[in-house]
């Protein structure tokens, strides 16, 4: 039985709105050590690895891995109904994720549970990246919706920063983080 709470949705609101810009239905594995989604695109191009420690919650009670299949877009439009001082408590019962908000109401939402082929997702750890870049959920979600303005796909570049952009024919959009900042906390890439 999985059950957590935490006492500040926004760490789970935004990184599930990064995944679902990217994926719409995934595996969810709730495990004792934290949650886990490994999902690709539909296309096989973007794979999303999203870890959320137990730690990243205020209660945290798992006994045992459960596997349940959600639809990301349906999920965070509940997430995006907290407010910001709602407490937010989540319990997988089988067939459906219970989502409380608690804070000046109570509000419950139950989210189905969906049957999902987990398909063949490919192992990024058989990659060997030369670069590395640890930058808040909340920053890459705009980057993202900043590129969808102006263009179908993004570019990242690291480097002595860490930069994301998008063109098209007639517009550009850029986003720089500079090494060391609030949002880019950690980067490591070998500079030319």
């Amino acid at each position: 039985m999985f059950s957590a709470t935490a006492s500040d949705v926004k760490l789970l609101r935004d990184s599930i709105d990064t995944a679902a810009q990217i994926i719409d239905e995934a595996n969810f594995k709730f495990k004792p050590e934290g949650l886990e989604l490994i999902a690709s695109d539909r296309a096989m191009v973007v794979v999303v690895d999203l870890k959320i420690s137990a730690k990243a919650f205020s209660e945290y009670s798992c006994d045992k891995e459960e596997t349940a299949g959600l639809n990301l877009l349906n999920f965070l439009t509940i997430l995006r109904r907290a407010g910001p001082s709602d407490k937010i408590s989540l319990k997988l019962d089988g067939s459906r994720l219970h989502v409380t908000l608690t804070g000046d109401s109570t509000r419950n939402f139950a989210v189905p549970i969906l049957e999902l082929h987990s398909g063949e997702v490919p192992n990024i750890g058989q990659f060997d990246f030369p670069a590395t870049a640890e930058v808040r959920a909340d920053v890459i979600g705009d980057g993202i919706s900043d590129a969808d303005v102006i263009a179908d796909s993004a570019i990242f570049e690291l480097g002595d920063n860490f930069k994301m952009s998008a063109e098209s024919d007639s517009s550009k959009t850029e986003l720089v983080l500079e090494k060391g900042s609030v949002a880019l906390p950690a980067l490591n890439a070998a500079t030319k």
